[in-house]
């Protein structure tokens, strides 16, 4: 099934009677994304941009906006994170990374706005189990 029409019977299913005002998908060899919106009052929208691991484990984070603020501890976490999920459509700047630093891979979410009270992102305390 077309990915378009399973966003709108996905939507049917949770009751949402608004209809699509926007899609756009691309699938290609190592990234997968879309994005939407829903034809209703509220505006409601979302996105996604998910690259393969192996993409991803090749790219680094861009520089931190708030380079010269980050404790060596950050500075370091930051060189570890290798974004894969992101919002390039939308242009939100958040974005989900892998940290492949020592020990177990971690998975940290980074948003500009609350680069003020977080420079290097949060830890998302999911794992694999």
């Amino acid at each position: 099934m077309a990915p378009e029409r399973l966003l709108q019977q996905a939507l049917r299913e949770l009751g949402q009677v608004s209809g699509l005002e926007f899609f756009e998908h691309r699938a290609d060899d190592d990234e997968i994304s879309a994005c939407w919106e829903l034809d209703s009052p509220e505006r409601l929208c979302g996105e996604f941009s998910v690259m393969s691991l192996p993409r991803a484990l090749a790219e680094k984070a861009q520089d931190h906006p708030l380079e010269e603020e980050l404790t060596p501890a950050e500075r370091q976490r930051w060189s570890e994170l290798r974004p894969f999920d992101g919002h390039p459509s939308g242009g939100t700047g958040e974005w989900v990374a892998l940290r492949v630093g020592p020990g177990t891979p971690e998975l940290w979410y980074y948003h500009p706005e609350t680069a003020k009270e977080n420079f290097a992102g949060f830890r998302m305390d999911i794992d694999h189990e």
